[in-house]
Parts: structure tokens; C-alpha cells; sequence
């Protein structure tokens, strides 16, 4: 299934898309969030074919790790290292899973197990840019933390009013929410690296993005913040009725917290094409020049 510029599908093979700066581009703001859950609900047979090997590896993960940090024979940097490293797959599968995602939408290639696409120069070229734009989108909220010696002393802030600690903390909040809207405007240099797409990086995606921010940020309200917070609200909600029941408080066991672990891997892994179809319509309107692909 490959998506035209309009996200209608057609199954002719397309050449991969670049900006054309010439003209502005406007993104339909309901027929975007409409496409996108289409191809993700009509795609989702393909989707499960892409998919299924890193489904599987990442609900096993947690039981050998949880087993390893248990055995202790690391020490607890291991211990660290190992919950890390059980994470750093879950990203790497999450990766893989929307580059073959893009790849099919955009240039119609067929809905194969990903797991072979890590040894490939696109997936990590779209590694790089996604964990470059999510620095930049993070690294803000951890520089209080890296000046905390310019913050107030915790007493001094013990004895504030409320609203003394709500307009302490909107700049930053203001600030946080400025950085995520402007980076918004980078995102089409994911679909890009995935299909190998010469002439469109971030400062390409910018450009081609110009005039379409918030409907960009209200398209991905739609189609990646809501559907993450509400696997949060889920996920928050089982573990609270597992570790508070109605009788108090309860440890839960290894067991428990494996298979618990496992079946949240899996769902977020099958929500990532569903931000894939996202970028991959937008990318098909705002990028409508036509050029050549690499690989």
C-alpha cells in the first residue's frame, strides 16, 4: 500500500520526495489525522508482518533481564547497564519498525519482517536524526537540573505560596512548550532518512515546513501525544490495581512484573506506525518535488 500526496493509496511505485522551497504547502489538518488512522487500522495486517519479530523479542526482554539484575553479578552498575541496554533494543525495534513502515507507505516496498533493516544505512541514518531531534527537544528539561545552583534554596521554596511555584515554573514550562512546537518542524527529515531521500535534512524540513506549525502540532496532538497518553492512563491504571489493590498495598511478583513489562513493549511497539503514518502523509504534502532515491 503506498500513499499518493492526498493519502489516498495507489500501487504504483513512486519516486521518493523532496521539498519544492517554490510554493508553500498547506497540511489538511482533519484529512491528515483521518489518513493516518486509516492506513494504521487498514494496514495493520502489514503492520503485524513488519513487526511481528521484534513483538516477540521485546515481550521474552524482560524476563532475561529481569533475571540477570536479580542474579546480581554485575554489581549495580550491571544492574543499571542491563536495564539500559533492555531499553536501548525496545528504541532499536521501534526504529526499525517505522522505517519499513515509511518505506511501504511512501515507496510501496512490501511489508516484511524489519528485523533485517539494522544492518541497513537507512535505518541508522533515521536513528540519528530521531535521537537528534529528541535531544533537542529534552536536553531543555534537564538544564534546571544542570543549573540547579542557580535554583532557589529547597526551604526558601518549602515556604513559597502556590502562586509564588506556578510563576516560578510557567517560563520554563513556556520555554519547554516553544522548543517542542518548533521542533515540529524538523519532522519530515525522519521520513526522509528512511527512504534515503537526498536534499532533505533538518534545515530542508524547515523550510518545507514553513506556515504549517500548528497544524503540524495538532496532527501529532492526534496521532502521537493522544494515543501515548492514553497508553500511559491504561498502563498507570493496571499497575495501580496490581500494586493497590482494595485489600492495600501489594508486591507484585517477578512474574507479574515480567509479563507486565513485556505486554507494554509490544503495545508501544505497535503504536509507532501509527506517528509513521503520520509523517509519511505529511511528508507526501509538504514535499512535493520528486527526485531520485539512494539504496
Amino acid at each position: 500500500m503506498r500513499l499518493r500526496s492526498d493519502g489516498t493509496s495507489s500501487g504504483a511505485e513512486p519516486d521518493p520526495v523532496i521539498p519544492d522551497r517554490s510554493s508553500i504547502s498547506r497540511l489538511p489538518l482533519w484529512p491528515t489525522i483521518r489518513r493516518s488512522y486509516a492506513s494504521y487500522v487498514v494496514g495493520f495486517g502489514a503492520i503485524l508482518r513488519i513487526a511481528w519479530p521484534w513483538l516477540v523479542l521485546c515481550a521474552l526482554l524482560p524476563a532475561p533481564a529481569m533475571a540477570l539484575r536479580m542474579a546480581g553479578l554485575f554489581g549495580p552498575a550491571g544492574t543499571t547497564a542491563i536495564t539500559i541496554i533492555a531499553q536501548l533494543v525496545v528504541f532499536l525495534a521501534g526504529f526499525s519498525i517505522a522505517v519499513a513502515w515509511h518505506r511501504h507507505l511512501i515507496l510501496d516496498q512490501a511489508a516484511a519482517p524489519s528485523l533485517g533493516n539494522v544492518l541497513t544505512s537507512h535505518l541508522w541514518r533515521f536513528a540519528a536524526v530521531a535521537v537528534l531531534i529528541g535531544l533537542m527537544a529534552w536536553l531543555p528539561m534537564w538544564l534546571p537540573i544542570l543549573l540547579s545552583g542557580l535554583l532557589p534554596d529547597p526551604s526558601f521554596v518549602g515556604s513559597m505560596t502556590q502562586g509564588e511555584l506556578i510563576a516560578l515554573a510557567l517560563p520554563a514550562l513556556l520555554v519547554r512548550l516553544v522548543i517542542f512546537a518548533l521542533l515540529y518542524r524538523l519532522c519530515l527529515a525522519m521520513p526522509a532518512s528512511a527512504i534515503n531521500a537526498d536534499g532533505l535534512g533538518l534545515s530542508a524540513s524547515w523550510s518545507a515546513t514553513r506556515g504549517n506549525l500548528l497544524r503540524l502540532m495538532l496532527c501529532a496532538a492526534a496521532c502521537m501525544l493522544l494515543p501515548g497518553a492514553m497508553l500511559g492512563h491504561v498502563q498507570a491504571m493496571i499497575y495501580r490495581a496490581i500494586l493497590i489493590p482494595d485489600s492495600g498495598f501489594a508486591l507484585p511478583s517477578t512474574r507479574t512484573l515480567v509479563l507486565l513489562q513485556g505486554a507494554t513493549n509490544v503495545v508501544q511497539l505497535l503504536i509507532v506506525p501509527l506517528a509513521a503514518s503520520f509523517l509519511s502523509i505529511a511528508y507526501l504534502h509538504l514535499a512535493p518535488a520528486r527526485d531520485n532515491a539512494s539504496g
